[in-house]
């Protein structure tokens, strides 16, 4: 090939400025340009002789001038630096701004500078860190946790709420640990699960995503966290590691659980209103007994339901859904019935009563008409309500315990010591026992707490004129303990269990059952 020798003559340096891709030029002390290579031109779309016309800061975007302006400054210092680089905005012919990176040298006075239009570049860093910050917020501000394993299945990441829901106070004290080992080790009923089964460390070595709809993760303080997670392979440096997202699925395993009693209590109010009308109700009795002498003094009424074949089905079964669907009136009514024909034999008897009878002029009204018809004597029953039904509206609970007591039954407060503020209404109701409720009798003999709390019942009980029934004796231990604190009468299954009517004697000072 035939050389040209006119494209190679002249001063080689001149050649080199003019064919320069990059902008080249100089600049005067003053701030106008003197000499510009054609990039400029190319770039920018003014002639050359436009741009040195203007002062150069007049090109500049009006963001950006001020800190052109000092930067230019600093290279006509004495001692300042020999070369500067910085980036700035710069006016084109058609109105818009391209971004110029700047590497500029003082000589004598005069300004020399290599110049890049980096416009494509900076618009795809914006854009990078545009991305980075949008997802940067998502990770942070989303409800659901997210962590990054790596190829070793060691935590790179985790984002606030992740921290926060598996209830540690930094990422400090995940990271670098394993999510295995540290959150998944066991299943949710409390056997260890290797990690060999574990869904969350396979995605590593199988590169298959994973989701699951629900499982258990542990947090820090051991408790359950109820989880649906997801999770996918990822290519990190060293190898594939695996993201994951999961959420506390609490508030839908309660939701669920609800709509499952929902469907069961439609079905239990229809057992209910024909165990009413078939008469399928049957009364059990426990026997309460005399902690000085150890006879059985009155025997808590305690109702079961009957199914059409027989069987026989506890209350905590039957009564949430009567109560829901209103028929728990009927059944306090036919209760209240079968206890005072009960009393005419001469048993003494303890009443459970709803919280929604209390305060009830008509179930007030049953119970005198009642008493009336039958003729029984008032001061064999014993009208239980518990602590919580009288605090829901405790001027209703003194009317409805002042008119039993005109009637001539007693009045026992169930459950004492499981609602707040006891002590406030103990002067206010007349009370004449006080039933220490079963979680603070059950484990008393092992429970120094326990013992402390059913002493001060007992004491306060005392200094006010009532007398105390400890529920839930299944022990001697308990028993001596009891007797002990001063406790007036206990019944529980050391005591004797709850038996159907029929088998109870009438009398008054039956042993105590085995």
């Amino acid at each position: 090939m035939a050389h040209n020798p006119e494209a190679f003559s002249g001063d080689p340096v001149e050649r080199l400025f003019e064919l320069s891709l990059d902008m080249l030029g100089t600049a005067s002390s003053d701030g106008y340009f003197s000499r510009l290579n054609p990039a400029w031109e190319r770039t920018l779309g003014w002639t050359n002789e436009q741009l040195m016309a203007e002062p150069v800061i007049s090109f500049v975007h009006p963001d950006d001038i001020e800190a052109t302006t000092a930067l230019a400054a600093t290279l006509a210092q004495p001692g300042g630096p020999s070369v500067i680089e910085f980036e700035n905005r710069y006016r084109t012919s058609g109105g818009d701004y391209r971004w110029i990176q700047w590497s500029t040298v003082a000589d004598r006075g005069v300004l020399h500078f290599v110049a890049k239009d980096i416009t494509e570049r900076r618009a795809a860093e914006i854009l990078r860190d545009q991305t980075a910050s949008l997802m940067g917020a998502i990770i942070e501000s989303v409800a659901d946790g997210l962590y990054v394993a790596d190829s070793n299945g060691i935590l790179t990441f985790i984002n606030p709420a992740g921290v926060r829901l598996l209830g540690y106070e930094s990422d400090d004290e995940l990271l670098g640990h394993g999510p295995h080992a540290t959150f998944h080790h066991c299943r949710w009923e409390g056997t260890r699960q290797g990690i060999g089964d574990c869904p969350l460390s396979t995605v590593r070595t199988s590169g298959r995503s994973a989701h699951v709809d629900e499982d258990i993760f542990w947090r820090k303080d051991g408790s359950e966290l109820p989880v649906a997670y997801s999770s996918a392979a990822i290519d990190l440096d060293g190898g594939t590691g695996s993201v994951v997202a999961f959420h506390d699925i609490t508030a839908l395993q309660t939701e669920r659980e609800r709509l499952r009693a929902l469907v069961g209590d439609a079905a239990w109010f229809e057992e209910v209103r024909g165990a009413l009308a078939g008469d399928r109700f049957v009364l059990y009795g426990q026997p309460i007994v005399d902690m000085e002498t150890g006879a059985i003094v009155k025997h808590e009424l305690l109702l079961r339901m009957l199914s059409p074949t027989g069987e026989v089905i506890a209350p905590g079964l039957f009564l949430p859904a009567a109560e829901k669907y209103g028929l728990i009136d009927d059944i306090d009514r036919w209760v209240i019935t079968q206890a005072v024909e009960m009393a005419t034999t001469g048993r003494h008897l303890s009443v459970n009563l709803s919280a929604d009878s209390v305060g009830r002029a008509e179930i007030l009204l049953h119970i005198e008409q009642e008493l009336t018809r039958t003729g029984a004597d008032p001061e064999l029953l014993t009208f239980e309500v518990t602590e919580t039904a009288v605090m829901e509206d405790l001027q209703d609970g003194r009317r409805f315990a002042d008119r039993l007591v005109d009637l001539g039954c007693s009045f026992s407060l169930d459950d004492f010591g499981t609602g707040y503020g006891s002590l406030t209404y103990l002067r206010q109701l007349p009370i004449d026992y006080l039933k220490i409720d079963t979680q603070f009798v059950r484990q008393m003999a092992r429970s120094e707490p326990d013992q402390k709390l059913v002493k001060t019942i007992v004491t306060i009980a005392q200094d006010l004129g009532k007398r105390t029934v400890a529920e839930g004796v299944e022990d001697e231990e308990t028993m001596g303990m009891l007797r002990e604190f001063g406790v007036d009468f206990a019944q529980g299954y050391h005591l004797g269990r709850p038996m159907p009517l029929p088998v109870l004697n009438a009398g008054p000072t039956l042993t105590k059952c085995a």
